[in-house]
């Protein structure tokens, strides 16, 4: 937050006497103006600049800007409401009153543009400006800001005979910061019911809170109000550009606590998409979805805009903050009505959530991998060809545009094959079926055409088309045909309008071996001649030019010929124009593929672009992600799944902005700590409690892939019989045996487990607000200082989901998780490797410092190099340091520090050693880099 004082005047007065103050403040600020008096005969503003400290009581927990505030004589106690200037929007709420010696509370009045009211008048010089005015006391400190252009505030007010009830301040906020105020004044009549002062002044305050998602932090130091934001982004929904949304503030209407939940707890097989839950003040019916009007007749100021889905932000903020920090967004499923018969006051649950709830309800199957390539490619002419069964027509892929009409209906049948690899079920064409379709005049002579297809055995001297196109000008037609290999198998060939002269362009390779082919063509003429490139399955197989002139393509057919061999079939999909050239993508032969052997996160993070989804993907720099099957037609949530489990990461919808977070199980490997708790400083939560049990315990894995073999491992050590069944759409066999052994690892650590770690931010541990409001699930927590019967070992945890609950005097987080341990890889040129048969020579005791160490097979001899030392080993359940070796053969003996893990025991011969802490590889590497 900045703040900067860009005004200031004072003066000696008596009771009534106007202060006034002018300034221009920096754009889009929100604005305070304060007036203040004090019984001291000292200066209110100093060089030392405005001075004072609060001590508050709270009317609402959640509002501060509602806070009462009282001076220590009821008899010149002054009390002080809400107020609202200018904009209509907000004229509901116009109670402004100071108490007498009484009590009483006399009601000033709605201040609105340049009015006034007794007993004070606030005054600004253009109306609409959007702003609350409110006062207080004094007496009992306002808002202590700490940073006036490098002055310091604290309480001035300081008389001998102690009558402090005198002092009052007034502020200006905009709500949504968008008003201008430059060159607009405020002025404050002191009120007749306070006494004469020695000294009173006025100065104008700008300051600028940006909601700052996830940078910029400022500390939060010892127990200062928080200020907690929830604001709507009306008019903007779930689908819109997330730059675009303009919030409304609508804190002041939040009654209670907001809940705030996100990721995954620490068993869970699947993330629940994230909630903010809280209760709203409707009294006037603002809240209320398709009502125009509010109770008192008014204009709702929302309407039309209270609808479903529209982006719900909560963001904080304290006293020194430099912003408003986000801590979560998500989007309103609903704005239900509650029964008001003879209620005064009237509130509603409200209950916001991720973009993964709509994503999990969908049942709209996504769109093939090639039609989501090409939709997007601006084809000019588009027939998928993955109609459903009994279609009667071929539907273009381009809203609007024509359909294939069918040829001879009985010899095609749509849904007819399952289709490319990148496609949905594709067309069967038997007998004399046929499909066809203009062209639209594009007036380009140099174009691309491209088609997938499957075709079974031809039999020798007979061909098959494929597709023919019509062209204007000195070449009538173009056929891409096959026959057998040895007849020039896939080429293509041409005849002028005269029917005399043709030409024939062979690739001499065969694809008449009942498989999908992805096939394309493109047509170049310049300069009185035309060169005609094919590609085949993304390996160019002709390029020819001849001296004939081809003009603009008017028309293309399926099957032109309207025959097929006895037995023989063909199947197509997926048929595409491009005019001119440059109109196409480069290649969508990728696509045809499915994307197949794309890494996992490129293909999480492509499939939410093309869904318009926002999303972000956090990998390792050092090792590669698992690479995929095929994708298929599946919804966004189900796709993004496979992603997510053949790459063991995670997913949710608590990113900024409400974005989905992808998170790679690569950005696991040796993460670095997030997040420090120290348990003697009370910055771990009461109840903290580890598990040492089954609950995930895994002993044998079988990993199947979709299309492919599947493969089991069984943990030689096991005991027990834990088995778990996984299926991946990975792209090769071959990466079953470090999936199936990465997931019996991660089944069969060792460790206590901590189900959750809950922290106190606003009442214990202020100093983790930074790690709070910057840190992205999963993120790691180390837990240390640990008191008994805790072992000194790691515990550090992932904090897989949180649950918070938060007002403005409350702020506390429990993060759900899962070990670190399991994600410690070896690093290439750091880690060690283990020995498999070393062991103890001899029984040592407690005490020992020098042990004996057997090691039967010659290569798990250990270094003696000193620049290798110290390093650790452990005992039976001891982490000893070693500080020197000697001895380059069986028996070695180790110098060792002992007891380094707490532990202290004494020891059997034969017991295993083993180096500490034992690397694992990473999956789908050798070691990290």
């Amino acid at each position: 937050m900045t703040l900067s004082v860009s005004a200031f005047t004072s003066a000696h007065h008596d009771s009534g006497t106007t202060l006034s103050v002018t300034w221009t403040p920096p754009a889009n600020s929100l604005l305070v103006a304060f007036v203040t008096g004090t019984q001291s005969s000292s200066t209110v503003m100093s060089t030392s600049g405005l001075t004072w400290t609060r001590q508050i009581r709270s009317v609402d927990s959640f509002h501060n800007f509602t806070e009462v505030w009282t001076a220590p004589q009821a008899s010149s106690a002054s009390r002080v409401f809400l107020d609202t200037i200018g904009s209509s929007d907000h004229q509901s709420i116009h109670t402004c009153a100071f108490t007498d010696s009484s009590g009483a509370l006399p009601v000033v009045g709605n201040v609105s543009g340049s009015g006034s009211a007794s007993p004070r008048s606030a005054s600004v010089t253009s109306a609409q400006v959007g702003a609350w005015a409110f006062a207080v006391s004094m007496s009992d400190g306002p808002p202590d800001f700490s940073a006036v252009t490098g002055q310091t505030l604290q309480d001035d007010i300081a008389s001998a005979d102690g009558y402090y009830g005198g002092d009052v301040i007034v502020g200006v906020y905009s709500l949504d910061a968008k008003a201008t105020f430059a060159g607009q004044s405020m002025s404050l009549t002191v009120p007749s019911t306070i006494p004469p002062t020695a000294t009173d002044a006025i100065a104008a305050i700008a300051i600028e809170p940006p909601v700052v998602p996830f940078v910029s932090f400022a500390g939060l130091t010892g127990h200062q109000a928080l200020h907690p934001k929830v604001e709507v982004a009306f008019g903007f929904s779930i689908n819109s550009d997330p730059a675009t949304w303009v919030f409304t503030d609508i804190t002041r209407y939040v009654q209670g606590p907001v809940t705030l939940t996100a990721g995954a707890q620490s068993t869970a097989s699947s993330v629940d998409p994230s909630t903010i839950s809280l209760e709203l003040a409707n009294t006037d019916g603002r809240f209320t979805a398709r009502s125009p009007l509010l109770r008192n007749g008014q204009p709702n100021p929302y309407w039309p805009n209270v609808v479903r889905n529209v982006p719900m932000r909560v963001s904080i903020s304290w006293d020194g903050a430099s912003g408003a920090y986000e801590l979560l967004t998500a989007f309103v499923n609903g704005w239900p009505l509650q029964p008001n018969a003879g209620v005064i006051n009237v509130t509603v649950p409200i209950l916001a959530t991720g973009r993964l709830r709509r994503m999990q309800r969908s049942n709209k199957q996504n769109l093939s991998a090639m039609t989501r390539t090409i939709g997007v490619s601006d084809p000019d002419a588009w027939w998928p060809l993955e109609d459903s069964t009994g279609t009667q027509l071929a539907g273009s892929g381009i809203p609007g545009r024509p359909p294939m009409n069918v040829i001879n209906a009985t010899g095609v049948m749509f849904a007819g094959t399952d289709g490319a690899p990148g496609t949905g079920p594709l067309v069967s064409i038997t007998g004399n079926g046929s499909l066809s379709a203009k062209l639209p005049n594009t007036a380009a002579v140099q174009y691309r055409i491209e088609i997938a297809a499957k075709l079974s055995a031809i039999t020798v001297g007979d061909f098959h088309n494929i597709i023919e196109w019509t062209t204007v000008g000195g070449i009538a037609t173009w056929d891409l045909n096959v026959t057998d290999v040895a007849d020039g198998g896939l080429y293509v060939t041409w005849v002028d309008a005269t029917g005399a002269n043709t030409a024939t362009y062979v690739s001499n390779i065969g694809i008449d071996d009942d498989q999908w082919h992805h096939i394309r063509v493109g047509i170049f003429s310049v300069s009185g001649h035309v060169t005609v490139t094919v590609t085949l399955d993304g390996v160019q197989v002709i390029n020819q030019a001849t001296g004939r002139v081809t003009g603009v393509a008017t028309g293309v057919t399926i099957n032109s010929t309207g025959t097929t061999a006895d037995g023989q079939f063909m199947s197509v999909g997926q048929l595409a124009y491009w005019a001119p050239w440059g109109n196409g993508p480069q290649d969508t032969y990728y696509a045809f593929t499915g994307y197949a052997g794309e890494m996992a996160a490129e293909r999480a993070r492509r499939l939410a672009d093309e869904s318009n989804v926002p999303i972000v993907v956090r990998t390792s720099s050092s090792v590669n992600s698992q690479t995929m099957g095929a994708q298929g037609v599946d919804i966004l949530v189900n796709l993004l799944g496979d992603c997510v489990t053949v790459d063991n990461g995670s997913l949710h919808d608590a990113g900024a902005q409400g974005a989905l977070v992808f998170t790679s199980g690569t950005a696991r490997y040796n993460a670095p700590i997030g997040m420090t708790l120290n348990y003697q400083q009370r910055q771990i939560g009461d109840g903290l409690a580890a598990t040492y049990d089954d609950q995930n315990l895994v002993t044998e894995v079988v990993v199947s892939r979709q299309g492919g073999s599947s493969i089991r491992y069984i943990d030689p050590d096991a005991e027990d019989d834990y088995v778990q069944s996984v299926t991946v759409n990975a792209y090769s066999d071959k990466q079953l045996p470090d999936l199936a052994t990465w997931l019996a690892h991660m089944g069969t650590y060792d460790a206590y487990r901590i189900a959750s770690v809950s922290i106190d931010i606003r009442n214990r541990s202020p100093e983790l607000a930074q790690a709070a409001t910057s840190l992205e699930i999963p993120f790691r927590i180390s837990p240390t200082n640990l008191p008994p019967p805790y072992p000194p070992l790691s515990f550090d945890q992932f904090a897989e989901g949180f649950t918070t609950v938060i007002d403005s005097v409350t702020w506390q987080t429990q993060y759900n998780c899962s070990p670190y341990g399991p994600w410690q890889v070896g690093v290439w040129n750091v880690s060690r490797y283990d020995s498999t048969s070393s062991t103890l020579t001899s029984p040592i005791t407690a005490t020992a410092t020098s042990l004996s160490v057997t090691t039967a097979n010659t290569g798990d001899l250990w270094t003696t190099a000193s620049g290798q030392r110290p390093f650790q080993i452990m005992v039976g359940g001891e982490v000893m340091t070693v500080t020197n070796l000697t001895s380059s053969s069986s028996p070695q003996t180790f110098t060792v520090t002992r007891g380094v893990n707490g532990v202290a025991l004494t020891h059997a011969a034969g017991e295993e050693v083993h180096i500490y802490p034992q690397a694992v590889y990473a999956l789908g590497a050798s070691a990290v880099a």
